[in-house]
């Protein structure tokens, strides 16, 4: 026996998706700017826990942007990030929510960066960037098991793969519909499998979207061995 959501789940990350990317008017410059940005942090203290905390945050915010402005390919030449890096790239940041106690310090932070400091540092080291985000792109998972083509169905692993995991940074975002009522009336397994153009232009309207991505996922036993394998389009 095997579980076919842990396939499905080692399978996830290694699945290559390509997508044509939209162009938005949106402004460069809200991309410097990281909100929500969760603060937890435990020290012998609240202050030094907000210091700690605080610091923490900034470098994890710094982190998302550049790799949110970069390729995944470019990854590993990306400068490290520091306080130092921090301190010379930082504009300013607002907290909110905060809330102290035993040593603990939580919040919320609003953190800006400035543009030209974060683009010199990918320059010194010629790492291409994009400041346009894209409208999202709506991710339709089908799952074909068995003579069953799944969509909207519970169980359907293939879905709750894609919910789990659903990437948050990049400049195209990617949205996973709801499965209610009405998405089940707009579009169907077998008409996202089949590339039914106006369904799938329906979907994507219905989510404010440029388009739609079907993602299928095969689950193939090998009626010799018993091995699983899934074939992924």
């Amino acid at each position: 026996m095997f579980d076919r959501r842990t396939l499905l789940f080692s399978l996830f990350g290694m699945v290559l998706f390509a997508v044509s990317i939209g162009k938005s008017r949106a402004d460069a410059r809200d991309l410097y700017t990281l909100i929500n940005v969760r603060v937890d942090e435990r020290a012998a203290d609240e202050l030094e826990a907000k210091t700690q905390g605080i610091n923490k945050a900034q470098q994890d915010a710094l982190q998302n942007l550049i790799e949110k402005i970069t390729l995944r390919d470019h990854y590993d030449l990306l400068p490290s990030v520091n306080k130092i890096s921090v301190r010379e790239a930082i504009r300013d940041y607002a907290v909110t929510d905060e809330k102290f106690g035993g040593g603990r310090y939580v919040a919320t932070l609003t953190v800006r960066f400035k543009r030209k400091s974060v683009r010199e540092m990918l320059r010194q080291r010629n790492i291409p960037l994009a400041e346009t985000v894209s409208q999202p792109v709506v991710v339709l998972p089908v799952f074909r098991t068995a003579g069953s083509i799944l969509l909207w169905d519970d169980p359907n692993p293939w879905y709750a793969a894609w919910a789990n995991n659903l990437p948050t940074s990049g400049l195209l975002p990617l949205r996973l519909p709801l499965g209610d009522y009405q998405d089940i009336a707009v579009i169907n397994a077998e008409q996202a499998l089949n590339g039914n153009e106006e369904h799938l232009a329906a979907i994507a309207e219905k989510y404010k979207a440029i388009g739609t991505l079907v993602s299928v996922a095969e689950l193939i036993v090998d009626p010799k061995t018993g091995t699983p394998s899934i074939e992924v389009s």
